[in-house]
């Protein structure tokens, strides 16, 4: 009985080959499950890696939402901050008081600046914008334009901007229009009947006597300055020749003395004038004379004497600033003066290297001025107004005078010429 159940047992049994099959199916199905799991931790981790570039897109996304959020908030509060603020008003006739500031921001909105884009930049930019426009600062139009309201009470804020702009730029008619808002006609008449104005002003400002406070006797330097004008056509001639342009020109005479601008208005006295004298004082900011026009050809020293030298004194003209000094005084000027040295002072050998350096930093001085009045492009360009010879050195003369004012008032609000020692 008990032999008979272990043999049923062990016929039960698997035999060998049966279990060796069974592993085979085992380990195979556990290969594919080890397959199968490999490649879900693979998807697993491509997934893990888009849902972080989704996560940093998302954060950038927000990022820049804030900031352009922010930017619109600060765009919006300037924009209420500007609405807020009440606009300048620009007067079309000077005010009882002009002040620089409101000089500045009517001046460039004249130019053609505008208003909202003044009140975002900083003041020291849109002085620079002035002066572009103008020649001078605004700390020196507002006291001139006072001036000029002092001398003319009715005159218009806007022409006189006009005239100053014509003044330094000296655009064309056409050029002027569109930023004046005004047509070539009225432009035209109004810059000459404002420059004759400015003309007169020009000399009041221009002083010869000197600050009793220095007893100097070198107070003043005198030099001629050329000036280009357009080519003589109505009387072609040699003695408009200025040899420092090799073409048409006029020369000025700078000394700074005062006389009345009403002669200009006759013709004939300037067909043979083309040069000017200017004078400055050697220890002021101040220009004591301007005389002028005379033809290039006349020498310098012609012109300080008022005329050649074999003519009689008394037959000279009175006006020369040859007359104008006495005593031990005496100008200083350059080599071209050597031949009057009782009244000009020039440099010589002789002299200690002290007073040659004084010497020479006045007339550098001198020069300076020069290059001021022809920073003017009306003055630094070939001029080109008047109908015939007299009218041109009239106008020409109205322009000089009319720029030696501006830069007198300049030499006295903050920029003045360099102290010579």
């Amino acid at each position: 009985m008990l032999a008979a159940q272990q043999q049923a047992e062990l016929e039960a049994t698997p035999t060998g080959p049966t279990s060796i099959a069974d592993v085979d199916l085992i380990l195979d199905e556990n290969r594919r499950l080890k397959a199968k799991l490999s490649a879900m931790t693979k998807k697993l981790d491509d997934l893990s890696t888009t849902n972080k570039s989704l996560s940093d897109e998302n954060r950038r996304l927000k990022d820049s939402l804030s900031k352009s959020s922010s930017s619109s908030n600060r765009r919006s509060a300037r924009a209420a901050k500007t609405q807020s603020k009440s606009p300048k008003s620009i007067p079309i006739s000077i005010s009882a008081a002009v002040n620089p500031e409101d000089v500045l921001m009517v001046g460039l909105t004249y130019a053609g600046f505008d208003p909202s884009r003044l009140q975002r930049n900083n003041h020291g930019r849109k002085v620079r914008w002035f002066k572009s426009f103008y020649g001078v600062s605004p700390t020196t139009v507002a006291p001139y334009l006072q001036d000029m309201k002092d001398m003319y009470p009715r005159i218009s804020f806007k022409d006189c901007l006009m005239t100053m702009n014509w003044l330094f730029l000296y655009d064309t008619y056409p050029v002027l229009s569109p930023r004046w808002k005004q047509c070539e006609e009225y432009i035209g008449d109004k810059v000459i009947e404002y420059g004759l104005k400015m003309a007169e002003l020009g000399i009041k400002k221009i002083i010869f006597k000197l600050d009793d406070t220095h007893k100097l006797k070198l107070g003043r330097s005198l030099d001629c300055v050329t000036f280009m004008i357009q080519e003589m056509r109505l009387d072609p001639s040699s003695k408009w020749y200025d040899y420092k342009t090799h073409s048409c020109g006029l020369v000025s005479l700078v000394c700074a003395r005062k006389e009345s601008f009403s002669h200009l208005q006759i013709s004939n006295t300037f067909s043979l004038l083309q040069k000017y004298e200017s004078c400055l004082a050697t220890r002021e900011p101040k220009i004591c004379s301007m005389r002028g026009p005379f033809i290039p050809s006349m020498h310098d020293i012609t012109v300080f004497r008022g005329g050649e030298k074999e003519v009689r004194i008394e037959d000279r003209d009175q006006s020369a600033l040859y007359f104008q000094i006495g005593g031990d005084e005496r100008f200083i000027g350059d080599s071209g003066y050597s031949g009057e040295p009782s009244k000009v002072v020039t440099t010589k050998d002789e002299q200690s290297s002290e007073f040659k350096e004084f010497l020479a930093r006045a007339k550098n001085r001198q020069e300076t001025f020069h290059t001021r009045l022809k920073s003017f492009s009306v003055l630094g360009t070939r001029f080109r107004h008047g109908v015939d010879p007299d009218d041109r050195m009239r106008l020409h003369k109205m322009a000089v005078l009319a720029v030696t004012g501006i830069i007198q008032t300049d030499y006295l609000n903050g920029h003045p010429p360099f102290d010579i020692c």
